[in-house]
Parts: structure tokens; sequence; C-alpha cells
């Protein structure tokens, strides 16, 4: 019997889709499955006859290389029997190429599998279902990959099949599930109420498209939290305000929002869109722009520095536990506190937090006291 082995570089924080749907496939042709989770010396399979790797980011893309390397060496596979795919690789696959030498990419979707049921038994310990209703995405954001991996928005029909009904919550990873007709809205809504399940739309949701349709059919799933995005200038305060405001209007009160910074942002505007998030007490969930086709996360956007960078994110694990902003009546005061009354003042706090050449933070500068 042959053997396939699936691979993750590194422990994901979520569960890897494309990984439980290769499992489905090689399993209906009769292979033996085996799954690890980077570079393993023990418990292996004595011979495998191909391998999948997948790579979701592109900072995860020496660990890809690391993997595939070891396993076609390990397993004296041909380049037509190493198989990798996932975001980072279609982003990058002439790196992967030139480290990897011979191998088969796939750049995208790959289609013979996408649509298959998913084999939750490589994750026996997680208590979620992941699926997603719709594919691509409206926008083409240049801080984004979507639209470069999934260029046409569909709605995917037998979407509920890739969830497993043993599971207590669900994760929909649908990159824009409001950019999808009223009708489509409604139904995977109306299906996800009949699961009763805990259901997170773990991608966040588009403010400027989100109206009182969208927040009504939300009301009937029993959403985890609703996560919108506030990403740049793109996305108007107004238009969030709005969206926090209709929400809670249909009892949608655990609002979060993802927020880029050290992208094409200042301080000063990363600044404001977080004490808008503050003034409406909803948490906020700040994520560090990484180029589409960089291999390090260090990356200093032009309006930041390496120091103010390190500065902020003293300040904010400082203030904040689990590196989200809270919410409830206390967080503005909070917020002010510690990131400053202004723009002008929380560039000031920043480049007042003394950080040796080391790269250490000095515990004993006043700016830190009272955190």
């Amino acid at each position: 019997m042959k053997t396939v082995l699936l691979v993750d570089p590194r422990k994901m924080k979520i569960a890897t889709l494309s990984l439980m749907k290769f499992s489905t496939y090689f399993e209906s042709k009769g292979w033996d499955v085996a799954y690890v989770e980077g570079t393993q010396f023990f418990g292996l399979p004595k011979k495998v006859d191909k391998i999948i790797v997948t790579g979701i980011f592109t900072f995860d893309l020496p660990k890809v290389v690391e993997v595939t390397n070891y396993y076609k060496s390990k397993y004296q596979l041909e380049g037509k029997d190493v198989h990798l795919g996932g975001i980072a690789v279609s982003l990058m696959p002439d790196y992967i190429h030139e480290m990897c030498g011979d191998v088969d990419i796939c750049i995208g979707i790959c289609e013979k599998v996408d649509q298959l049921k998913p084999d939750y038994s490589i994750y026996p310990d997680i208590d979620y279902s992941i699926g997603y209703s719709t594919r691509g995405c409206v926008r083409k954001c240049l801080f984004c990959a979507v639209h470069r991996v999934e260029p046409k928005f569909i709605e995917i029909k037998g979407w509920e099949k890739m969830i497993n009904m043993h599971k207590s919550r669900v994760l929909m990873l649908d990159n824009n599930f409001t950019a999808c007709s009223n009708e489509w809205f409604a139904k995977v809504c109306q299906r996800l109420t009949y699961f009763g399940k805990l259901v997170d739309f773990n991608q966040s949701v588009d403010c400027r498209l989100f109206t009182e349709f969208h927040a009504k059919e939300f009301a009937k799933v029993r959403l985890e939290c609703l996560r919108f995005s506030y990403d740049g200038k793109h996305v108007s305060e107004k238009k969030v305000r709005d969206a926090v405001d209709l929400a809670r209007s249909y009892g949608h009160n655990d609002i979060r929002f993802d927020v880029l910074y050290n992208y094409t942002d200042t301080p000063e505007e990363f600044w404001h869109r977080m004490y808008v998030l503050a003034d409406l007490q909803v948490k906020a969930f700040p994520m560090k722009f990484v180029p589409l086709d960089s291999l390090y996360r260090n990356y200093v956007g032009k309006h930041w520095s390496e120091i103010r960078l390190k500065s902020y994110h003293e300040l904010f694990g400082r203030l904040f536990a689990y590196g989200m902003m809270g919410e409830g009546p206390n967080i503005k005061a909070i917020f002010m506190k510690g990131m400053g009354s202004s723009g002008a003042e929380f560039v000031e706090k920043l480049d007042a937090v003394y950080i040796d050449e080391k790269g250490k933070i000095d515990d004993q500068q006043s700016i830190l006291d009272g955190f």
C-alpha cells in the first residue's frame, strides 16, 4: 500500500484545511495517510511515496524549505512526488524552486481537492470545524494576498460538507462574506443557525459593505464575536462607527477589529484608528504588516522605525494582555494613559522609551511607571 506524508512546517494556530482535504483525497485512493509537524526523527513511516507540504505565511518559507528538503532526502523522492502549495508558496514559487530544486508546485487553489470533505482525524485535538461559503474578495488591497491567490469571487455550493457536526465550534474563513449576494448570505446564515454551533467569521467582515440586512441575519447565528477590520484611511471613520452602532442595535456586543499598522500609515494615523475603537469601547487586535514577498517578520514601514516599533510593542504589551485592546467603559481612559491623548503624544511616548544597543528595554524608565 502506498503512503502519503502530509507536512505542516510548524505547529499552526489554525488547522490547515488543505491538508485535511488532501487526506480525504488520498484515503479515497486507498493510500495510507501520515501527518507531521516540522522536522521529525521518530515515529515516521518507513516508506513514503509522496509528500505534501503547505506554507501559509511567507516568513514560514525557510521552514517550508527545511522540511521539504529533509523529507525529500530521507525518502529519496523525485520532484514529481514532492508537492508544495499554500498561499506563501503561491506568492514565491521561484524561491521554492531555487531552494528545493525539482518539486511540484501548486499555485492558487488545487481544484481536485478543494471541494472535498476535510478529514478531521489528522487534527484530533481541535474542537472546531473549518469552512468557507465564498472564495476570493471583491477588493484588491495591495497589502493582501487574497486577490492574487483567489482572483475570482465565487459562492461555494455544498460548503456544508466541510462542517463536522461533532465539533462544538465553526471557523468560517470567508475573505469577504458581506460581498456575496443577500440571497446567499441569508442561506448561509440559515444553515449556520440550524447547526446551532458557535460560529466565528475569522477573517473579519467588511464594515464598508455591512448593512442592516447583514446585522439582522447575523443576529440569528450563534456568533462568538463579530469581527471587522480597520486597516487604513481607505476605511472611513464614519463607516466604522456606523457599523458598530448598527451591530449593537441588533444585539452584537462582542465586537472586534483587526487593525493593520506598519504599512503606509504613520504612527499618528495608527493611533487615531486605535483611539476611535477605544472611544467605541470595542476590542482591537493590531496586526503588523509584513510584505507579501518577505521571508522575515522584521519589516519596518516607511513612516515607522525599528525603535518605534519596539517601543510600541513594549507599551501596548504592558497595557493590554494577549495583544488585544479590551473593551468596556474604562478602555478609552486606559488607552489614552498608556498610548497618549493625541497622535503627537503617542509619538513622543514612543521616542521616550529607551532601548539599548542590544534592543533591550530599560525597565527603570519613568515612561513605564504604572504599567
